[in-house]
């Protein structure tokens, strides 16, 4: 397969990715979890794509920025799968007690760490100047606001949401269509 075609099929991944995160948004709770699981295991490969296509030009600031969020995000795919399919069938009580304990910590450090990683990443995205400016600011915030919103409002969160997947889908639209360009 071309490079041409991976960038091409990715964008098309974070596209679609993008629009499933703002549908798990409108479902109702019992039914979001297994699609933002989808949603988050999608974006791992986005990731991926944007940086191999910017690698070069985002020198060290991009490789630690896209394996800060990879970690942090595979942590949080994680809690993920088990908000997916471990939490449904546990009471009240012992849902409390696992979200409290380590499993809820590790969720916190790991939503920190995406940040951290995001921030990075976005950083270098901007330096490198291979995608929109806008695009790379707008994941990166929505990635800052999302685990702040997780914690404050739940209408900060969904608009944190929103943000996050219109960076995604801009910066996944310019991986698209520069597909024959990057090769």
């Amino acid at each position: 397969m071309q490079a041409s075609d991976i960038y091409r099929w990715s964008g098309i991944t974070g596209i679609l990715a993008g629009g499933l995160n703002l549908i798990v948004e409108l479902l109702p709770e019992q039914l979001s979890p297994a699609l933002d699981l989808f949603v988050n295991i999608l974006g791992l490969g986005v990731l991926t794509a944007l940086y191999v296509r910017q690698r070069a030009a985002s020198g060290v600031t991009g490789w630690i920025g896209y394996v800060t969020q990879f970690f942090g995000m595979a942590v949080v795919i994680g809690f993920l799968f088990t908000q997916a399919f471990v939490l449904g069938s546990l009471d009240a009580a012992q849902r409390a007690a696992l979200l409290t304990g380590p499993a809820g910590i590790v969720t916190v450090i790991g939503l920190a760490i995406t940040a951290a990683g995001a921030i990075l990443f976005g950083i270098a995205s901007l330096q490198a100047g291979l995608f929109p400016r806008w695009a790379a600011f707008l994941l990166m915030l929505g990635f800052v606001i999302v685990p702040i919103g997780a914690a404050v409002s739940p209408l900060l969160k969904t608009a944190g949401e929103v943000i996050l997947s219109a960076g995604l889908i801009g910066l996944s639209y310019s991986l698209f269509s520069g597909a024959r360009e990057a090769s």
